[in-house]
């Protein structure tokens, strides 16, 4: 009898556009992540995360349903509340659960910035535990997370961000949606397992590296510390020689680091180093191919060691990732922005800043555009315009966007009065 993938349907955050892509890029299901992304795309062996609407995965699943396969919606719990109801949910064949979890005591300076308050690791330590266990209760969940990430949290890095755990817990949420998945052959999902334990993890952001301080209230002793932070600390410093003497090491102990890489391929591009920088930009692209800024750093290398040749093999390569995502339509008009052909690069800015309003950076291009093309006037007045009637919760990062583009003028009183 053939095989007939289930269909997956997750909501959730960034985790569960993560877990989606997994199972996806995988082969073993077809999985699509109900709502939009958050600016970049988690992916798995290349496969992005697919984004639909409740209304578009309703036909999805009653067409699944139609076809013979099984169905199932996938809810990430949190402290208070388990799988919501959606439109889809009464469509689905079963409902399954897995657990948020989070490690703000790797960054307390989060903490504050989000809550109001300081807290000291120990008791942010305790707190994210207690959360945990409350979503893993709520998840109904036969792995204890809170059990396993406070026994080894001390002995091994196992978050580069509070809500972005490594592989290791990855793969442990994976196991309990696939374990419940009918006719999964078991040493297929466990292969598949094993893969997500040595991945880094969704590649951006990083909290990473930890203070020292933290790493001490923490009782951490992780292998490469010392030496994460030591190479990190000459990135910052720009003592781009000194991180390209050391490149065989930071590949061997931390290829799978995008952060590692990425500073890589700074070091290369800035002193000609064409060998690192091909492998280091193309490792990047791997690692994070939702992350825009992997396919512009890619062109950045292309243009500087190539003269251009390649680059529309790359816009090729972006459209095959992202397919009808919004963030195709980023990335072209980013990459022909840079080429100078403001024509084409119009068409794409200019889908992009209407499919995604939910972004705060989502009007940058078209000001970098009208900036280039001449009309910084006009550029001032779609700035003010674009700010009219959001929150002013974002106008320090909206600001901050407008300081870096320059080549026009804003008001920043102006701006924050058109906001509510």
């Amino acid at each position: 009898m053939k095989f007939m993938k289930s269909l997956l349907v997750f909501d959730g955050n960034c985790l569960s556009q993560h877990l989606a892509s997994m199972f996806d890029g995988s082969g073993l299901a077809d999985a699509i992540y109900v709502g939009n992304d958050f600016g970049y795309i988690p992916a798995y062996r290349g496969v992005g995360c697919k984004f639909l609407s409740p209304q578009e995965a309703v036909a999805k699943v009653k067409a699944a349903r139609q076809s013979g396969r099984k169905t199932y919606q996938v809810s990430q719990t949190s402290q208070r509340s388990g799988a919501g109801n959606f439109a889809y949910t009464e469509h689905v064949d079963h409902v399954l659960k897995f657990p948020h979890v989070q490690f703000y005591a790797m960054a307390p300076q989060v903490f504050q910035q989000e809550y109001g308050r300081g807290m000291k690791v120990s008791r942010l330590f305790d707190l994210d535990m207690e959360v945990i266990r409350a979503c893993q209760a709520n998840a109904g969940s036969s792995i204890d997370f809170a059990t396993i990430i406070a026994r080894e949290a001390p002995r091994r890095n196992i978050f580069h961000a509070v809500t972005h755990p490594s592989g290791f817990v990855n793969a442990l949420k994976f196991r309990l949606i696939a374990s419940q998945i009918e006719g999964l052959e078991e040493a297929e999902w466990k292969r598949v397992e094993e893969d997500i334990a040595k991945s880094e993890g969704i590649n951006f952001p990083s909290q990473h590296p930890l203070s020292r301080e933290v790493y001490t209230e923490l009782g951490a002793n992780w292998d490469g510390y010392d030496e994460y932070c030591g190479f990190l600390a000459l990135a910052s410093a720009q003592e781009w020689g000194k991180i390209l003497r050391q490149s065989d090491e930071i590949i061997a102990q931390f290829g799978y680091d995008s952060q590692a890489i990425l500073a890589l391929i700074r070091a290369s591009i800035a002193l000609n180093d064409e060998p690192t920088a091909n492998f280091a930009t193309g490792r990047f692209l791997e690692l994070s191919p939702g992350f825009y800024h992997s396919w512009l750093l890619r062109y950045e290398y292309l243009m500087k060691f190539k003269q251009g040749d390649g680059i529309d093999e790359l816009m090729l390569m972006a459209k095959g990732f992202y397919g009808e995502q919004r963030n195709s339509q980023l990335v072209l008009g980013w990459i022909n922005l840079h080429l100078r052909r403001y024509a084409d690069a119009a068409p794409y800015i200019e889908r992009w800043v209407k499919l995604a309003p939910d972004l705060a950076n989502a009007i940058v291009p078209m000001l970098h555009l009208l900036v280039r093309t001449g009309r910084p006037e006009e550029a001032s007045a779609v700035a003010l315009d674009y700010v009219r009637g959001r929150k002013k919760s974002e106008f320090n990062t909206i600001k901050r966007f407008y300081d870096d583009i320059g080549g026009f003028s804003f008001d920043p009183v102006a701006m924050e009065s058109v906001m509510v």
